[in-house]
């Protein structure tokens, strides 16, 4: 069973392309590290996936934390996660 999945996800702001056309599966009882360098889109990637962010193209889900079919997602769940992001959340 995949818990994460992200499909042709996109990402701009303005002419800046933070995240373009990733794809990846993150397979359920797997240790999976996000590798990337200063700017490559790691944060972005995440704030999508958390629905921190908006994604310019394709999608992003997490079945089992952040069912995209279950509507709300839990305000202290996003609160922790926007800390770690330092985003600040009302």
């Amino acid at each position: 069973m995949t818990n994460i999945q992200v499909e042709h996800l996109t990402k701009r702001f303005g002419p800046l392309a933070a995240v373009d056309d990733l794809s990846f599966a993150v397979q359920e009882g797997r240790v999976t590290g996000f590798l990337g360098a200063n700017g490559s889109g790691k944060t972005t990637t995440l704030r999508v996936l958390l629905g921190l962010s908006e994604a310019t193209a394709g999608t992003a889900t997490d079945e089992h934390v952040f069912p995209a079919t279950a509507g709300a997602i839990e305000l202290d769940v996003l609160r922790e996660a926007a800390a770690d992001l330092d985003v600040t959340f009302a």
